[in-house]
């Protein structure tokens, strides 16, 4: 850890720093941070700058103080790319990597992937009566574009809990583009934030491409029935062939296929996936009996299709 002026001036007061130090670092090697932290105070009380002080250091850097370059990659400096005129495209175009397409202006933008008129959420919003001033709750939204489409339709809120930090990233820029002010985007993984939830029942949930990415699918449902009478659910399901050199397995009772992605989502730029490396896909008749047995006892299903990637489930479960 490195505490030089100009990390004390742009990060945290020394009082926070020295505070987190002694929280966070085992015993022997609190007496050398210390030293090198108190050695950065006395130079900045040398230039005259209070670094007792409560608040952090205001936006003015003595010109003594040097910024470090940033990195691009190993060995290569930093370049801040030109700076365009303002408009929604150039907000777009601050990060790469998109898999959602959006228009932004009449121009498509992002990756190949429609999500941003995905018939699948149409026709779930339809099975509940529609979400117009629904309080709702949207588990991995990747880029946001399925929580556009619950804005658009009239919900009166959206907490949408994403687990990668580019994805989250990626949902902010949307929310800042088409002024999506009744959505909340929570970074983190959303198995706790089910599971730690004590607020106000949501009226309903969208679980759309999450739940074949669980280790224990079982406990996430049994969480959900916990926080609201309504779920919408779109998953890829076990069968005989899918998902590829998986094997069979057993979690909380229910019956699956264990499938191992290996280190994809350390491998794939785009990867599209869950937190943990293993995840359990449930055969149809165990995910559904899995909804039923925690409350959800009317199902509205199109029934399992088959798609490139496995068979896949559309419904709605309600209490």
């Amino acid at each position: 850890m490195k505490f030089g002026p100009i990390h004390i001036i742009r990060d945290r007061t020394y009082s926070s720093l020295l505070h987190q130090i002694e929280a966070t670092k085992p015993t022997n090697e609190t007496q050398r941070l210390h030293e090198a932290l108190d050695r950065a105070r006395q130079e900045l009380q040398r230039l005259g700058l209070d670094v007792d002080a409560d608040d952090r250091f205001g936006a003015e850097i003595p010109k003594q103080l040097h910024l470090t370059p940033r990195l691009s990659g190993e060995g290569h400096e930093y370049a801040e790319p030109p700076t365009p005129a303002p408009s929604p495209l150039a907000s777009f175009n601050v990060l790469d990597g998109w898999v959602s397409q959006f228009e932004i202006n009449g121009e498509k933008v992002g990756g190949a992937v429609g999500l941003s008129t995905d018939e699948r959420i149409e026709w779930l919003m339809d099975s509940i009566g529609g979400v117009k001033r629904k309080r709702l709750l949207e588990l991995g939204p990747l880029e946001g574009a399925h929580t556009k489409m619950l804005c658009d339709a009239g919900a009166a809120s959206v907490v949408a809990v994403e687990g990668f930090r580019a994805s989250w990233l990626h949902c902010l820029v949307i929310k800042e583009i088409f002024n999506l002010e009744r959505a909340r985007f929570i970074y983190g993984d959303f198995n706790h934030y089910v599971a730690d939830y004590h607020g106000p029942p949501f009226d309903a949930v969208l679980a759309c491409g999450v739940l074949y990415h669980q280790l224990d699918p079982p406990a996430l449902i049994a969480g959900l029935s916990k926080l609201t009478k309504t779920a919408m659910v779109w998953t890829h399901v076990a069968d005989e062939a899918y998902p590829p050199d998986a094997v069979p397995a057993e979690v909380d009772g229910y019956r699956g296929r264990r499938m191992d992605y290996g280190d994809a989502r350390n491998e794939y730029r785009n990867y599209c996936g869950g937190v943990a490396q293993e995840a359990i896909w449930l055969y149809h008749d165990e995910l559904i009996r899995c909804f039923t047995e925690n409350g959800f006892n009317h199902i509205e299903s199109r029934g399992v299709t088959p798609t490139p990637a496995g068979p896949a489930v559309l419904f709605t479960a309600t209490c």
